[in-house]
């Protein structure tokens, strides 16, 4: 399995002009996509997604030299799978710099993030009250919940 970038605009407004896909067989990879898709929608700078896509497309092929296959699951990625992914790629031949393994991680970890929140919303998991995001961090998303939030502004209307 080898995959690749392909970069195509749309007339679909609401699809990346960004998507991995297998190169064989022309199929996407639907979780990378997806996340590639809310980013676009987003309205996130086309450089900045093509990055994403990128850092995404290097994941994936690591994923697939280790586990021989192209699903990620929600159990199978953990702490101590990105610290393998950091190692890998601290052990490369041309080790890449700090920031872009930082960066790579980061990307990793905001997909798997958005991809389980959009779980759990369509599992109705969390209340429908609490479906947007109440934190959002450069650096890393964080889903704070809506009651947390209000607590912290009663605490500082207080002072």
């Amino acid at each position: 399995m080898t995959f690749h970038l392909v970069h195509q605009h749309s007339l679909d407004q609401a699809r990346s002009p960004f998507h991995i896909v297998e190169h064989e067989t022309g199929r996407e990879v639907a979780w990378i996509n997806r996340y590639l898709d809310r980013e676009w929608v987003r309205r996130l700078a086309e450089t900045s997604l093509r990055s994403y896509a990128l850092d995404l497309l290097h994941f994936l092929r690591w994923w697939i030299g280790v586990h021989h296959t192209d699903a990620v699951t929600e159990a199978a990625l953990t702490e101590s799978t990105l610290l393998d992914y950091v190692r890998f790629q601290s052990g490369q031949q041309l080790r890449p710099a700090a920031a872009s393994i930082n960066r790579r991680i980061i990307v990793v970890e905001q997909n798997h993030s958005a991809q389980l929140y959009h779980h759990l919303i369509g599992q109705k998991a969390i209340p429908p009250s609490a479906t947007a995001p109440a934190v959002i961090s450069l650096n890393r998303m964080r889903i704070a919940h809506p009651s947390s939030a209000a607590a912290d502004r009663r605490s500082s209307a207080q002072r």
